[in-house]
């Protein structure tokens, strides 16, 4: 048999450490140089066999690949929504907030907002980040650093 892929395949299943049953089998007919014919037939059966086996495990690496692609999409995708998320939290100062008081205040302006409500206040944020986008969005140190200075400025309030 004059194939030279199957030359080349002979060559990698013998740098292999375990090959399987029916690559043993392949390599001992390949070695045999005095085959007849029913050897031949099943020399040819093999690296047919074996060509299918290259080609599905082909198949499977592209399949696995399209999928850790579409994970990695979707893993970036929520990044990115979470980012945004912060960032809105950031443009509101709303930083030094309690995380259940915030949750608390979503699940309370679902529940009740009505549609016109929804809109006033999507026009109120849509100003907000406009507002921040043309002046530049400060970083949260810098608002964080401001406050507390006005605040350790700023005489006690009694309670």
């Amino acid at each position: 048999m004059n194939d030279p892929w199957l030359k080349e395949r002979v060559e990698a299943i013998r740098a292999l450490k375990n090959p399987t049953e029916h690559q043993r089998a392949l390599l001992l007919l390949f070695d045999n140089p005095a085959r007849n014919i029913d050897e031949e037939r099943k020399l040819s059966a093999l690296a047919k066999a074996e060509r299918a086996a290259v080609r599905a495990q082909k198949a499977r690496a592209n399949a696995t690949r399209a999928l850790k692609e579409d994970r990695l999409s979707q893993r970036r995708a929520r990044d990115q929504l979470a980012i945004v998320r912060g960032a809105l939290i950031d443009c509101a100062v709303l930083e030094n907030r309690d995380p259940g008081e915030l949750l608390g205040a979503l699940l309370c302006f679902i529940e009740q907002g009505t549609p016109c409500d929804r809109e006033s206040w999507k026009q109120t944020g849509d100003a907000l980040i406009a507002r921040q986008m043309t002046a530049g969005v400060p970083t949260a140190r810098t608002r964080t650093t401001a406050s507390t200075r006005t605040r350790a400025n700023s005489p006690a309030k009694p309670l």
